[in-house]
C-alpha cells in the first residue's frame, strides 16, 4: 500500500485526540455487538434473540458516527485507488450476495444469516424481514465504507506513532502496531492491569482492516448460490482471517523496512 507519510509535528497529540473515539468503537464492537450476536446464535430464548437482533441498526449508526469523527481527525492523504478497492469489496459484495440470495431463495427458506433467521423463525412476515435486511445491510455497508476511509486517512499517523516507540526489530514493530509499543513482553502477553491493555487506537485499525478484508466473503457467499462453495463458511472465514493477519503484518513490514536507521538501531535502511 503506497501511502506517503504525512509530516506529523506532534504525533502523540493527534493520536490522543482520536484514541477516545477508537475506545468507544472497540467497546461497542466487543461489549455490545459481539455479545448480542452470540446471544442471537447460541441462546435459545426468542425474546432475547429478537431484542438483540432489533438493536443492530442502532449499533451500526453508532459505528458510522464514530467513523465519521475518526475520518475528520485523520491527517493523511486519502489514496483513491485503495479507497475504490475497498468500496468495490463492500458495495459490490453486498449487492452481489443480496442479488444472488433473492434470485435463488426469494422465500428465504434456506437463509443462514442468524439475524434474519431469528425473525423468520419467530413468525415475522417476509416483508418485514426484507425491510429490516435492507436497512441493516445498507447501514452495515455504510459503516464499512466510512471506517475504511478513516483507516486510510489515519495510516500515516498510525505508522508515525509506531515509529515513535523506536522498535529495533520487526517483532517489536509488530508489537507496537497492535498497540503494545510501550509495554513489556510480559505486559503484552499477560496483562493484569487496565494500564497494560493494548492501546485502542492501534488495535481498532487492525480490527477495521480485518473487517474490510472479510468483505470478500460476501462475494464467496454469493457464489455459493451458484453452487461454487468448496469450503464451509467456518473454513473460509478462518482462512480469510489468517490471511488478513499475514497481509497486515506484511503491510507493516514494508513500513518497517522504510524506517530510517538511527544510532543503536538494528533496523534496515531503505
Amino acid at each position: 500500500m503506497a501511502i506517503m507519510l504525512a509530516d506529523h509535528p506532534d504525533v502523540e497529540a493527534l493520536v490522543n485526540r482520536a484514541d477516545p473515539y477508537a475506545k468507544w468503537a472497540m467497546a461497542i464492537a466487543l461489549l455490545v455487538a459481539m455479545p448480542a450476536l452470540l446471544i442471537v446464535m447460541l441462546v435459545q430464548r426468542p425474546v432475547l434473540q429478537i431484542s438483540c437482533s432489533s438493536i443492530t441498526p442502532l449499533i451500526l449508526l453508532a459505528i458510522i458516527a464514530l467513523g465519521i469523527k475518526l475520518y475528520a481527525l485523520g491527517s493523511g492523504r486519502l489514496p483513491k485507488l485503495w479507497l475504490v478497492i475497498g468500496y468495490v469489496i463492500f458495495i459490490g459484495g453486498a449487492l452481489f450476495d443480496l442479488t444472488m440470495t433473492v434470485r435463488s431463495n426469494a422465500s428465504l427458506s434456506d437463509e443462514a444469516n442468524p439475524i434474519a433467521r431469528v425473525f423468520l423463525d419467530n413468525g415475522f412476515s417476509l416483508s418485514f424481514v426484507y425491510c429490516f435486511a435492507a436497512v441493516g445491510q445498507t447501514l452495515y455497508t455504510i459503516a464499512c465504507c466510512v471506517m475504511w476511509a478513516a483507516f486510510l486517512r489515519h495510516f500515516s499517523l498510525l505508522t508515525a506513532s509506531i515509529r515513535q516507540s523506536h522498535p529495533r526489530s520487526f517483532l517489536e514493530y509488530s508489537k507496537a502496531a497492535f498497540g503494545c509499543g510501550q509495554l513489556t513482553w510480559r505486559q503484552t502477553l499477560l496483562p493484569y492491569k487496565i494500564s497494560e491493555l493494548p492501546r485502542a487506537y492501534h488495535l481498532w485499525w487492525y480490527f477495521v482492516f480485518t473487517l474490510a478484508g472479510m468483505g470478500i466473503l460476501r462475494w464467496y457467499f454469493g457464489l455459493g448460490w451458484l453452487g461454487f462453495q468448496p469450503l464451509t463458511e467456518l473454513q473460509i472465514a478462518t482462512t480469510t482471517a489468517g490471511g488478513l493477519l499475514i497481509l497486515y503484518l506484511v503491510l507493516h513490514y514494508v513500513q518497517w523496512k522504510r524506517m530510517p536507521t538511527t544510532e543503536g538501531d538494528d533496523g534496515d535502511t531503505q
